[in-house]
C-alpha cells in the first residue's frame, strides 16, 4: 500500500472516531499533555489543511481560526481530510521541498510526518474517548521506521514528542509507536 492509500485510510478512520465522540466528552484529556478532546480535533483539523496546502503549494490565506470545528466536527474533518489528500494528489505534490510554517522540508518528509500525526492523533483520539484503534500493521511499522528516524533527542527537547515510554514488547505495535513517542498505552 503507497503512503496515500495509508493516509487515506488513517483519515477515514478518525472520522469515524470524531463521529462517535458525544458533546460531553469534548472537554475530556487527551494524552496530548494539556490538551483535550476539542483541543486535539482543532489541530488534527488545521494539520490536515496545513500540510495539504503545502503539498498543493498554496499560501494559506491567513492565520486559522481558533476553532476549526465549529456545530459539526465530523465536517470539519471530513472536509481537511479531503483538502489534504487533494492536496497530496496534486501533480509534483511529492518532489522537491515543501513550505511548512516550522521550516522548509522534503516533501517525502513532510508527507510522513503527515500520515504520522494522522496515526497517532487517531490513536490519542481513540484513547481520549474510550473507543478502540485499529490501524494496518504494515501503516503502522512504517510509520514506526519513519519516527525512528525523525524523533531524536533533539527532537524530544523541542517539545513535541515526550520521553519515549517503556512498553510490554507483546503490545500491539500501535501501542510501542505510542510508546516511542512519549505516550503512555
Amino acid at each position: 500500500m503507497n503512503p496515500l492509500e495509508m493516509l487515506e485510510r488513517a483519515h477515514a478512520r478518525n472520522a469515524q472516531l470524531i463521529a462517535a465522540i458525544k458533546p460531553e466528552q469534548m472537554a475530556q484529556p487527551t494524552p496530548c499533555e494539556g490538551w483535550d478532546i476539542r483541543h486535539l480535533m482543532n489541530h488534527m483539523v488545521g494539520g490536515a489543511h496545513m500540510f495539504g496546502a503545502a503539498a498543493g503549494r498554496t499560501e494559506p490565506s491567513g492565520p486559522p481560526p481558533e476553532d476549526l470545528l465549529g456545530d459539526d466536527p465530523v465536517a470539519a474533518y471530513r472536509a481537511a481530510a479531503d483538502a489534504n489528500l487533494a492536496g497530496w494528489r496534486s501533480e509534483g505534490a511529492m518532489e522537491g521541498t515543501l513550505k511548512l510554517p516550522f521550516g522548509e522540508m522534503p516533501a517525502s518528509v513532510a508527507s510522513g510526518i503527515n500520515l504520522l500525526e494522522a496515526i497517532i492523533h487517531g490513536w490519542d483520539l481513540a484513547k481520549a474517548s474510550g473507543q478502540p484503534f485499529e490501524a494496518d500493521a504494515a501503516t503502522v511499522e512504517q510509520v514506526a521506521a519513519f519516527s525512528r528516524q525523525l524523533v531524536t533527542d533533539e527532537v524530544r527537547q523541542g517539545g513535541a514528542f515526550g520521553a519515549e515510554v517503556t512498553v510490554p514488547e507483546g503490545a500491539p505495535a500501535v501501542d510501542r509507536l505510542a510508546g516511542f513517542l512519549g505516550r503512555k498505552p
